[in-house]
């Protein structure tokens, strides 16, 4: 649970793990060079438009976790500015995709991390330790996680094979202008590389999801809106009340923050027929004690 916390509060997002957006124009969710790498078996996506979350007062504080975008390795270390994270989740493995300003000639040999050393795939980089890896597709495209996903998603480039449309097509219901984001499929077993208390979240939780939208708008405060779409009126019930019990026990005796069991406190969750949908403001005050504990190790 405490590991869950670290990650932008995922306890807040568990019942859910999505977000309505309010109608708004929005452009494109995923920088094209991204969409057209993701895995035809992923499952979720979550996003950080770095670029605009950079505008944010809050920026600062989310800063620790951005820098472990290569899956360990220091992402000050790799590039000089990160402008859009993408976390691809299969059910073999999770994925990150990294757009940024990289500078070929520079980036690689200051890349590194103990155990880590050099090796090929398909004439592209791989500087791995063999549990977990880093790849440059170009000069502004890097991704990270275990070495055999990682050749997955440069098998299926160089395959022709699509990515996702229905996961892409929920994804692109999100207001691009939100500066964080989920969406994922329902009826889908979660992750095998999920935290243990997440993943049994998650396997009651999905099978009564047709699919999950989350994002959070990040000025002054913290703007969090989230919508589940369930199969039918009574799943969608039972999750609705499932989330208040969750959400009442936590306040009460399952966590020993203050500031989750207050931004839990803050948290409206409603049935809308066949959807449930939660939203909260978080200032600022309360999202710098959230993510005060750093990122997860």
């Amino acid at each position: 649970m405490e590991r869950m916390r670290v990650i932008f509060c995922w306890a807040i997002l568990v019942p859910f793990l999505t977000v309505s957006c309010l109608p708004r124009p929005h452009r494109s969710r995923i920088d094209p060079a991204l969409a057209t790498l993701i895995p035809a078996e992923a499952v979720a996506l979550a996003g950080v438009r770095i670029d605009r979350l950079r505008e944010s007062p809050l920026y600062d504080d989310f800063a620790p976790f951005i820098d472990q975008a290569f899956d360990g390795a220091s992402a000050r270390n790799a590039a000089v500015r990160l402008w859009e994270l993408l976390i691809v989740c299969t059910p073999e493995g999770t994925i990150r995709m990294v757009r940024g300003r990289f500078s070929a000639p520079g980036i690689e040999p200051r890349l590194s991390w103990p155990g880590a050393h050099r090796t090929k795939y398909r004439n592209y980089l791989f500087i791995t330790d063999g549990r977990r890896a880093v790849s440059f597709m170009n000069a502004s495209t890097a991704l990270a996680g275990p070495p055999e996903r990682l050749k997955t998603v440069i098998d299926q480039r160089d395959s022709g094979r699509r990515p996702p449309a229905d996961l892409l097509s929920i994804a692109e219901a999100v207001d691009a202008s939100n500066e964080i984001w989920a969406v994922a499929r329902g009826g889908v077993p979660p992750p095998t590389d999920a935290p243990e208390a997440l993943r049994r979240a998650l396997e009651g939780i999905l099978p009564k999801l047709l699919n999950l939208r989350a994002a959070a708008r990040v000025e002054q405060t913290l703007q969090l809106e989230i919508r589940a779409e369930c199969r039918n009126p009574e799943d969608a019930e039972t999750l609705r009340s499932a989330a208040n019990v969750l959400i009442g026990f936590t306040r009460r005796n399952g966590s020993h923050s203050p500031a989750l069991r207050e931004a839990l406190g803050l948290l409206s969750v409603q049935r809308e027929g066949t959807a449930v949908t939660a939203a909260a403001e978080l200032p600022a005050r309360l999202v710098k004690e959230l993510l005060a504990a750093g990122p997860p190790s």
